[in-house]
């Protein structure tokens, strides 16, 4: 699988920890996840993410993300995944 832009990693499949990757997968891994950010930031604009950030502290990833992005985390993820495939 590749992300939108062609890393060989999903961003689905990040959701555990990079600390399980080796060298080659963790570059990919933060490669994809630097795209969704910069999708993220262009989509919903650089407040919203910061807004996300500190709704971690109170809340999980998921409940925080939705909040800011407007929907589910793995319906978000699943549809950056699917863009750019043939």
């Amino acid at each position: 699988m590749t992300c939108a832009f062609g890393h060989q990693a999903s961003l689905r499949s990040l959701d555990a920890s990079f600390g399980r990757l080796g060298a080659g997968q963790a570059h990919q891994a933060y490669a994809t996840a630097k795209h969704a950010a910069e999708r993220m930031v262009g989509q919903k604009g650089l407040e919203a993410v910061r807004r996300l950030l500190a709704r971690l502290k109170e809340s999980t990833f998921d409940s925080a993300f939705q909040a800011e992005a407007g929907e589910p985390w793995e319906s978000w993820a699943t549809r950056f995944d699917a863009e750019g495939r043939p």
